[in-house]
């Protein structure tokens, strides 16, 4: 299977440049384990460039990522206007979508599985990222994707990890503290917010068929080597 990742360019956009470098490790990740990857990462990724790659890749299975700007109809793209929305979702059929962007598991990623979509995991409320440490916020919200490809495991297990990184992050933040206590406070909220905003729609049992030997994302790949990104 295709791992398809997408990741727009939003200009003066702080969400932008963090998702935008987790997109380029995590691309680079792939690549290393040798796995199959096409990756559109930056202006290019608006409605044509994406539908064309879709179309390219119509009724084969595979994972559909992307990272960016959301809201509960539509994924948008780097013009700002919609890239996925209602009226493109039946190209994502057999597609399992990870897709970390605000409310996008509301109404979009219902019609996503309703449309043929394997499944859909994503928040159903806004997420967030604290600017000053979002590395802590890339391991805990791309450890999913490293259950479905490096370890097999399938789309349940992949929230449920979600859920547990965030849960040890929290720990270590608790005994830790890295910030002043009302920064402190909200970074651990945000965590929080992330954990119990985040679905999985469709079926439980979706797992991803490897399409190269199995390697180490988290020692070689892009999902546990996600770093400290500076954001003015």
């Amino acid at each position: 299977m295709k791992v398809l990742l997408v990741a727009p360019l939003l200009h003066d956009d702080a969400l932008t440049r963090i998702t935008l470098d987790w997109a380029s490790q995590l691309r680079d990740g792939l690549y290393a384990i040798g796995q199959d990857v096409e990756a559109v990462i930056g202006i290019e990724a608006v409605r044509g460039r994406i539908e064309d790659l879709l179309i390219s890749e119509k009724g084969n299975p595979g994972i559909f990522v992307f990272l960016d700007h959301g809201g509960s109809d539509a994924l948008f793209g780097s013009d700002g206007k919609a890239l996925i929305d209602a009226r493109n979702l039946t190209l994502l059929h057999k597609k399992f979508v990870y897709a970390l962007a605000c409310k996008a598991a509301g109404h979009l990623g219902s019609l996503a599985v309703e449309y043929g979509a394997a499944g859909f995991l994503g928040f159903q409320d806004n997420f967030y990222i604290w600017k000053d440490s979002p590395a802590v916020f890339g391991l805990c919200l791309l450890s999913g994707l490293k259950v479905l490809i490096e370890e097999g495991k399938n789309s349940k297990d992949a929230r449920a990890r979600i859920v547990l990184e965030t849960n040890a992050a929290v720990r270590r933040l608790k005994r830790h503290p890295q910030y002043d206590p009302g920064a402190h406070r909200v970074l651990i909220a945000a965590l929080l917010h992330n954990r119990d905003s985040v679905v999985c729609l469709g079926g439980d049992g979706w797992r991803f068929g490897r399409s190269c030997e199995s390697a180490g994302i988290g020692s070689k790949g892009g999902i546990r080597r996600v770093q400290p990104v500076t954001v003015s």
